[in-house]
């Protein structure tokens, strides 16, 4: 990634399994590393042992699906 200046209009998240064999932990973590080299605002999200669709550990969607509610919120001033 050279240019992420939009990034900043916006609100980032990365939501990245450990064991995802579509896209590897690397990619994640060079794009985390330049998210904050260029000050952007994101949270991030990694699920230890899990794959790409993110279902194989138990509640894992209960808590990817909590995290978005939550900024859901936030970004509508509902909380």
């Amino acid at each position: 990634m050279k240019n992420v200046t939009n990034f900043k209009k916006h609100w980032f998240s990365v939501f990245h399994g450990t064991r995802d064999e579509n896209v590897h932990f690397q990619n994640s973590a060079q794009l985390t590393k330049t998210l904050i080299d260029k000050d952007v605002d994101f949270r991030a999200f990694y699920a230890a042992d899990d794959d790409h669709s993110m279902s194989l550990v138990p509640n894992n969607y209960r808590n990817l699906y909590k995290k978005l509610t939550k900024q859901l919120k936030i970004c509508f001033n509902l909380e």
